[in-house]
């Protein structure tokens, strides 16, 4: 398995307890898509998955974690920052974006690689 598709995979698999992810199309500048688990509501990121992920690294997460792999501690803060997030968005934000105050929900609209997938290929397992 390349670098890439180990990176996608981890980030998928951390996020596995808390969402159904989905990553449209399967590469580093793919739109990542979450199923929320309680709620079955469908969230988007505003940018791409290797720009996601390089936010999930500066979050840090090895201090929490000292004997874990870092990659997979940076993911495991991330997982929570992405679950207090969503549990405080409003009704109507399924947007998340980096602003000034860290990961938020906002109003948005999803983006094409949602709205034009009436068939669900097999890489979005939701």
């Amino acid at each position: 398995m390349d670098e890439i598709s180990s990176k996608l995979e981890q980030f998928r698999h951390q996020l596995s307890g808390l969402a159904n992810v989905s990553i449209v199309p399967w590469t580093n500048n793919g739109y990542v898509f979450l199923r929320y688990s309680d709620s079955q509501e469908l969230y988007a990121f505003d940018c791409s998955f290797s720009e996601i992920l390089g936010h999930a690294i500066q979050s840090g997460g090895e201090e929490f974690w000292p004997g874990m792999d870092p990659l997979q501690a940076q993911l495991a803060l991330f997982s929570v920052h992405v679950m207090e997030t969503i549990e405080t968005a409003s009704i109507e934000a399924h947007m998340l974006s980096y602003g000034k105050r860290g990961l938020e929900a906002v109003k948005g609209k999803l983006p094409p690689a949602a709205v034009h997938h009436s068939s669900k290929p097999e890489y979005m397992r939701w």
